[in-house]
């Protein structure tokens, strides 16, 4: 069983998952009903970028070596040949069904993943690296996520701490598995730590708002990815990273039980 989760990591399809799991919740709990579409141009639009990243990362020189690079490496041309007719989908997808306002939110976030791309690629030697990145990443999921959500539920004091809740729960979740990958980087570890204990104190003050649930799924989120942590001799590293990702699942579970 665990040997076969780890695929949902090698073809990238866990940042997508998250990112439509989360826009499920926000817009049930902001009662913003969203159409197939949305969630199919936000889940191909997350994949596109998110196996760029690492096609990049494996143009490099000292290209990473973990499994899912190395997966993407040997197969490089057949995700070539899959990622074009994808963008294309995405785009007349996006041209055909979308409003100008949702046009013109989805280029904004598509000039922040350039942006995002960039300093990945080219600012790794800065002091504070690690954390910069996993903060950006988090960002551009949680951006993703509530892409649709209109301009007034997001100004909502509510929303706002959901999604500050939410931003550092990614982040620590990039942060720990960094850590889990890289010995030599155990203030990634700390790093981590400090996060989840802020996004866990913030969701806890959501609970007292009309986006509960919301919390609810930060705080079931954190307690799986920090008792991964915990037992993380016990579980090998591959299956580990994609469970970490599966926990921000949460949302689903949350929209199942209620």
């Amino acid at each position: 069983m665990l040997s076969r989760i780890k695929w949902l990591t090698f073809l990238s399809l866990d940042a997508p998952l998250v990112a439509v799991a989360w826009q499920a919740l926000f817009s049930r709990e902001s009662e913003n009903d969203l159409s197939w579409y949305h969630y199919l141009i936000v889940f191909m639009s997350v994949w596109l970028g998110y196996a760029a990243d690492r096609w990049f990362d494996n143009r490099k020189s000292n290209r990473p070596r973990s499994e899912q690079h190395q997966f993407l490496a040997r197969h490089s041309r057949f995700v070539q040949i899959i990622w074009i007719p994808v963008l294309l989908a995405d785009v007349i997808l996006a041209f055909s069904k979308l409003t100008a306002g949702e046009l013109t939110r989805g280029f904004a976030l598509m000039a922040a993943s350039l942006a995002y791309t960039f300093f990945a690629q080219r600012c790794r030697h800065i002091p504070g690296y690690p954390l910069l990145k996993s903060l950006l990443t988090a960002f551009l999921i949680m951006a993703s996520a509530t892409l649709f959500l209109p301009a007034e539920s997001i100004s909502q004091t509510s929303t706002l701490l959901c999604l500050v809740a939410i931003w550092l729960l990614f982040a620590s979740n990039c942060l720990f598995i960094r850590a889990w990958t890289r010995e030599s980087e155990p203030r990634s570890g700390r790093l981590a730590h400090l996060l989840a204990i802020g996004s866990a104190l913030i969701s806890v003050i959501v609970f007292w708002t009309p986006m509960k649930l919301v919390g609810a799924a930060a705080v079931i989120a954190l307690v799986g990815i920090v008792s991964l942590n915990v037992l993380r001799i016990r579980v090998p590293n591959q299956p580990r990273r994609t469970l970490a990702d599966i926990c921000l699942l949460s949302p689903l579970l949350v929209i199942l039980l209620t």
